[in-house]
């Protein structure tokens, strides 16, 4: 469950569906898309399929010398026509090209990612975020992370933080989840209040077995 709370519009995404499927060590196929909940003051509930994210990630720099570094290019199609309707989806396509550093300094696990994303009619928008994590324990990494997103010529962008963890409580099983804010006042527009909930399936041998390895 991801939910966004702001004080004109809160959006829940139940379930948010994110499939991936590795090829080699390096490559990540992934295809993900949520189911919106969308309220706003006065206004019924508007429900449905929110735009898919259909993308590839390549890990180039494997942990060489506490480094890794990827690219993760991902399509996101227009929506169902009855989310369009809606205003639960849109219906422009729009390319995201992000680029994700990782360094390994001491205790602390350092990453950022920066991005853009490419529309066919609509804005530009970009992304960058910085994140922080601790193996806190065999089955416990916590993180944190600030996250600022901007629609160009827009105004205002949202810049939130976060905190949050993935703990492993069983084979091949991960509880995932965070919850932050943004920084400014609730009169910007920007989240009031945002979260995450789920788990983490990890197969092996085609989605026969679960993953044994932590």
């Amino acid at each position: 469950m991801l939910p966004v709370l702001r004080q004109h519009q809160n959006v829940f995404q139940v379930p948010q569906i994110d499939i991936n499927f590795g090829l080699g060590d390096r490559i990540q196929l992934t295809y993900e898309i949520p189911y919106a909940l969308q309220s706003e003051p006065g206004e019924p509930i508007q429900t449905g399929w929110g735009n898919a994210f259909v993308g590839l990630k390549w890990r180039f720099l494997d942990n060489k010398s506490g480094w890794s570094a990827s690219i993760f290019p991902q399509v996101e199609p227009p929506g169902l026509g009855a989310s369009i309707r809606t205003g639960v989806a849109s219906s422009g396509t729009r390319l995201l090209f992000p680029v994700e550093i990782a360094k390994t300094v001491g205790p602390l696990n350092l990453g950022i990612e920066a991005g853009y994303y490419f529309p066919w009619h609509s804005r530009g928008e970009r992304i960058i975020g910085f994140a922080a994590g601790h193996q806190l324990t065999p089955k416990l990494n916590i993180l944190g992370e600030v996250y600022n997103d901007y629609v160009m010529g827009a105004l205002p962008h949202d810049t939130t933080f976060d905190a949050g963890g993935q703990y492993r409580f069983h084979k091949g099983l991960i509880l995932l989840f965070t919850a932050g804010r943004s920084f400014s006042a609730n009169s910007s527009g920007q989240p009031e209040f945002t979260g995450y909930i789920g788990v983490q399936i990890l197969l092996d041998k085609y989605g026969k077995e679960l993953h044994e390895e932590p």
